[in-house]
């Protein structure tokens, strides 16, 4: 029996070392006994550097542990052994191996040995490596595509930025940012929350470090953390945070605004805990387009507020510098611009005497947003104005808005009241189109909603902008507004309720019954589109 074992145990390493693979065998007890001769060409270890347990110093650190579990399980129940594990070549790099092994028996079953074959899968490795690397920076490119579409808040989108790079390509972001006129800014977000605040408190990088390369000299680096790299490090509280955080590698490219100039950098690592291998050159371009896309979405935020701040001064100097003194009638008005998350319309409120003694109130609202609604809403109140000093008929003032609107900006709509009010006889003119119905409160607090129809501005002559005349009794009020006073929440209903409340309380006693009259309905929520409101109290 002896013999045959010896013979077969020559054969079998004659025919292992003709197999393409590395070939080795194994004692019962998971010890090697022989290699192959291709164990010693690609490893570049002698043969009994590798046997018994030793083979153990060739296996990636790495993935040492998940090798010494599956081949003790193979081991304990004689199952077959079969992984895929990186392995140390001969040139000192690491390339990965499938193995695979079969437990040898003798009649009684007993395993006699283990034969076991290594064979190279680096390749197919390296392309499906390949292929999650791209798909991951592609799925970061659509997450952070939806962070910055059409975003007028820069540190939510920044945040949003962050956030996308934690799930799944990071384990952690960090954004460092100059805004013009202002002190460095920070963004950081990791897949551990309790290790922020480390982020958060870095110092500034100086001199060689990939942060301030990137701010400085608009570089892009992706570093791999070796000894002597976090050596360089120790003195300072981010050789401290490398360490703490076990940082292994890490991105580093400049924030660019699309005129080219840099205004921040972008920083991406990986730590020990995460499963994707070190960073390399084929993803920095996934991240230098990230950087691009911060640069381009803050940018876009600085020119929507530089021309937000014009429109809104624009508008505030377009509208009345002061509302008229008339006996018997005591006016306020309010304006109240849409909050960050939307740019600034063409709402606005006029009230002027005419010669005659009666009073002209209009409010409108053009359509669309920032300074070019701003400067149709002026030419329309001055038509509207103009129209009313030569004949103070409402629907009149209508069609000259409405030509106006035709010849200046014939892609452009808008809604508008105009209202004639004669103090001799008390009574109240007034005509729409398309706009919010006013609303008269008595004196005893009822209110109503005054009737009123016709198509909005834009839409060509119109004939159903018939006005209305109304009485008006002693102690009523009557309050003119745009559609942002009721819609601000884009539920309309609750809108008018939160209105009718406001007027059946005690806000248009106060001293400024507009102002009062807006924080009552918006109760705390901010404005998402601008407010014009125009009240009128009649003693």
């Amino acid at each position: 029996m002896t013999d045959q074992l010896d013979r077969s145990d020559v054969m079998y390493r004659a025919f292992a070392d003709a197999l393409p693979g590395v070939t080795w065998a194994a004692s019962p007890e998971g010890e090697l006994t022989f290699v192959g001769d291709r164990w010693v060409d690609i490893h570049g270890l002698r043969r009994d550097r590798a046997l018994g347990d030793a083979w153990l110093d060739a296996v990636h650190p790495g993935d040492r542990d998940r090798v010494m579990l599956a081949w003790s399980h193979s081991l304990a129940t004689g199952d077959a052994y079969k992984i895929e594990f990186r392995v140390r070549v001969a040139d000192g790099s690491y390339r990965w191996f499938l193995v695979q092994a079969l437990p040898v028996r003798d009649g009684t079953g007993a395993i006699v040995r283990w034969i076991g074959v290594n064979v190279d899968v680096d390749d197919r490795h390296a392309a499906d490596a390949e292929r999650e690397r791209i798909e991951s920076g592609l799925l970061l490119l659509a997450r952070t595509g939806a962070a910055v579409v059409d975003s007028l808040d820069y540190q939510r989108t920044l945040r949003q930025i962050a956030r996308a790079f934690v799930d799944g390509y990071a384990s952690y972001c960090l954004i460092d940012f100059m805004p013009p006129r202002g002190a460095w800014e920070r963004t950081a977000e990791h897949r551990d929350p309790a290790f922020v605040p480390i982020l958060m408190d870095l110092s500034a990088p100086k001199g060689n470090h990939p942060i301030a390369r990137a701010i400085e000299a608009g570089v892009s680096t992706v570093t791999v953390i070796d000894d002597a790299w976090a050596r360089n490090l120790d003195a300072t509280d981010r050789g401290h945070a490398i360490s703490v955080l076990r940082v292994r590698s890490i991105i580093c490219v400049p924030v660019i605004t699309p005129s080219g100039d840099v205004i921040g950098a972008l920083t991406c690592a990986l730590d020990d805990a995460s499963e994707r291998e070190n960073y390399g050159s084929n993803d920095l371009g996934f991240v230098q387009e990230v950087g691009r896309r911060a640069g381009a979405a803050i940018a876009n935020v600085q020119l929507y507020e530089r021309e937000r701040r014009i429109a809104i001064e624009f508008q505030a100097a377009s509208l009345p510098a002061r509302l008229p003194d008339m006996p018997g009638v005591r006016l306020d008005a309010a304006y109240r611009p849409g909050s960050d998350e939307a740019t600034i319309g063409g709402d606005w409120y006029d009230a002027f005497l005419l010669d005659d003694g009666r009073l002209v109130m209009t409010t409108g609202d053009v359509l669309g947003h920032g300074l070019h609604a701003a400067v149709s809403m002026t030419k329309l109140r001055l038509a509207m104005q103009s129209a009313a000093i030569v004949d103070a008929d409402p629907r009149l003032m209508l069609r000259v808005a409405e030509a106006t609107l035709r010849v200046s900006d014939p892609d452009a709509y808008a809604t508008a009241i105009a209202a004639v009010y004669d103090p001799e006889a008390r009574t109240l003119t007034l005509a729409s189109a398309g706009h919010p119905p006013p609303i008269m409160r008595t004196g005893e607090g009822n209110l109503t909603e005054l009737p009123t129809r016709g198509s909005m501005l834009g839409l060509g002559p119109s004939t159903d902008r018939d006005p209305i005349t109304i009485t008006l009794p002693a102690g009523a009020t009557v309050v003119l507004y745009t559609d942002g006073l009721v819609e601000f929440k884009r539920e309309l209903a609750a809108g008018v309720e939160r209105l009718g409340n406001a007027l059946r309380s005690d806000v248009i006693s106060s001293d400024r019954p507009a102002e009062a009259l807006l924080a009552a309905v918006l109760d705390g929520d901010r404005a998402q589109d601008d407010i014009a409101v125009l009240i009128a109290c009649v003693t």
